[in-house]
């Protein structure tokens, strides 16, 4: 019998159980610290970081919702730490930044996830988000 690995099946676990936990009112601002099972072969992609990368996200995602900006962006910083290549984490991070009034890092951070993508849908939706940023920077120097 051979067993296989699959890093979908795991991602979606951990994610599940970040969903679950945060149903059940789990608090989750203790440090990230998730266990992975010990694997027969070595593999050659960053299993870890890419599961640590989603469960980031989707903490950050529920503590955005519960109204928490400040440790969704402690998230969605370390998610971009781990991976700053990933657009969602890179334009998740700016919405936030948008939100807590950091209106020139959050414009950094678009124009990053701008050079990121070359998908047009997700290229119309950051530029719709520059835009926006812009013209509340442009607001509040008036003011």
């Amino acid at each position: 019998m051979s067993t296989c690995f699959n890093p979908c099946s795991i991602a979606l676990r951990a994610t599940t159980s970040a969903a679950r936990w945060a149903a059940n009112g789990v608090l989750l601002r203790d440090p990230l610290n998730p266990w992975l099972p010990e694997l027969l072969h070595t593999i050659t992609f960053p299993v870890r970081s890419v599961i640590v990368t989603s469960v980031l996200l989707n903490i950050a995602w529920i503590l955005r919702w519960r109204g928490d900006l400040a440790g969704a962006r402690t998230r969605y910083e370390r998610a971009v730490a781990l991976d700053p290549n990933d657009v969602v984490a890179v334009y998740q991070l700016a919405e936030v930044l948008e939100a807590q009034g950091e209106l020139q890092a959050a414009e950094a951070h678009l124009t990053q996830a701008l050079e990121l993508t070359h998908d047009a849908a997700v290229r119309q939706e950051l530029l719709a988000a520059l835009a926006r940023v812009r013209r509340q920077s442009a607001s509040g120097a008036r003011d």
